[in-house]
């Protein structure tokens, strides 16, 4: 799944057949129903998010790598925990911003400003319905 932002892709050059092969998986998989993500595994993201946040609050440069770790996952997981499929961050968007008004403008003003903790919990907080500490 994690590379379903790829299914669009060309295979400019290769050295045997990886690239085709991958590219063909690809459009196999996503020609499958969508198999719901286990409970366990999306509880297991809510335990991550909460260890994250005390990590980005670190003033340093651990902590800014862990924020912009975080901003880039919140997009992954929204849809992980809503049980849709994600397709890439291009198709992401455009759902959030069509489907999930709310959502779409906290990780905008996140992205925007990415060293404000307080926008970047709230947008996590949204994204993970749970109140981070």
């Amino acid at each position: 799944e994690e590379n379903f932002n790829w299914k669009d892709a060309r295979v400019l050059f290769q050295k045997g057949t990886y690239g085709t092969a991958l590219i063909k998986r690809l459009t196999k998989l996503l020609k499958k129903p969508f198999r719901p993500h286990p409970q366990n595994l999306i509880d297991i993201q809510k335990v991550w998010a909460q260890k994250q946040i005390e990590r980005c609050r670190k003033n340093d440069i651990q902590g800014l790598f862990r924020r912009a770790e975080f901003l880039n996952y919140l997009v992954y997981h929204y849809f992980y925990a809503r049980q849709k499929r994600f397709e890439g961050p291009k198709e992401a968007f455009a759902w959030m911003e069509k489907n999930d008004q709310k959502t779409f403008k906290l990780i905008k003003r996140a992205l925007t400003h990415p060293t404000n903790l307080f926008f970047l919990k709230a947008a996590a907080e949204n994204v993970y319905r749970i109140a981070l500490i």
